[in-house]
């Protein structure tokens, strides 16, 4: 179709401009010159690997202008920047699914035998605000905490004791993994971030959201120091993100997206409970 349109546009003279420095819509709307239209440009074009698959959508101007002139928006450090966000998450996914896939699988495999054991990971953990919820229902049924004494936070005796129970339950957790400081250091920080959810449970609507998307800052932060940068890795994406102006913008953009989301979550729960919905997990 670039081809096509191009036809019409053979006495075409734009502006001389920076061939590097044009925009997405110029070199869209700049036709390639009538060389470029080979068969082997279009089968480059049309098989190119990246986007081939699932996308996004790329003009055949603008893949041979960016194939010519390097454009200047790709920087080394944007680019780190850009896949370590991208790799975190999907590596946070990664770990939900590879848990979530195993348990339903052997659950179904219960069920057909006439046992019904309880469902846990009820929910995406994106799609969970609190942490006791999308950590501790998984566990609760696998691992000591109510023999040890369960939770209450009524008091100071209590608060320690529970406390203390939740440490031991997450140190066991890690070691049952693998015994290594980065799944120790794992479960002592999801200890650590649950500590306002559970001294504090009743929260206004604004402070919930505030503190639900500290949460799931928190959690990413767990994870990804457990299961996939280690400590010093982890520190190095912290540091990289906070170096400049355009990583603090993008951090702060997130919090906002996430702040908006978890008011969408606390709508959607105060809409389950109206309806008789008492699912926790």
């Amino acid at each position: 179709m670039d081809y096509y349109w191009s036809l019409d546009r053979r006495s075409y003279s734009p502006v001389e401009l920076d061939p590097s420095s044009l925009s997405e819509r110029e070199r869209i709307g700049i036709p390639a010159q009538a060389k470029d239209f080979s068969f082997g440009n279009y089968v480059a074009y049309a098989i190119y690997a990246p986007l081939y698959l699932t996308g996004p959508i790329l003009t055949f101007n603008d893949f041979i202008s960016q194939l010519r002139y390097r454009p200047a928006t790709i920087e080394t450090s944007r680019t780190i920047r850009y896949g370590l966000s991208v790799l975190s998450y999907f590596n946070l996914h990664m770990i939900w699914l590879k848990l979530l896939l195993p348990w339903r699988l052997f659950r179904l495999w219960a069920l057909i035998d006439g046992i019904d054991p309880p469902e846990n990971m009820l929910r995406c953990h994106i799609c969970v605000l609190e942490i006791l919820a999308s950590v501790l229902q998984p566990l609760a049924d696998a691992v000591p905490v109510y023999p040890l004494g369960g939770s209450s936070f009524k008091d100071t005796t209590s608060s320690i004791r529970s406390i203390a129970n939740y440490i031991l339950t997450f140190t066991f957790v890690a070691l049952w993994h693998d015994i290594q400081l980065n799944l120790l250091v794992w479960g002592w920080l999801i200890v650590l971030f649950m500590l306002p959810e559970m001294n504090w449970p009743t929260f206004y609507r604004m402070a919930k959201s505030a503190g639900s998307v500290f949460n799931i800052l928190m959690m990413m932060a767990a994870n990804l120091v457990g299961f996939a940068f280690g400590v010093d890795g982890f520190r190095e994406v912290v540091a990289g993100m906070f170096k400049d102006l355009f990583g603090f913008t993008f951090f702060l953009a997130a919090c906002g997206s996430l702040f908006c989301g978890c008011h969408l979550m606390i709508e959607v729960r105060e809409s389950e409970l109206r309806r008789g919905i008492m699912t926790k997990g």
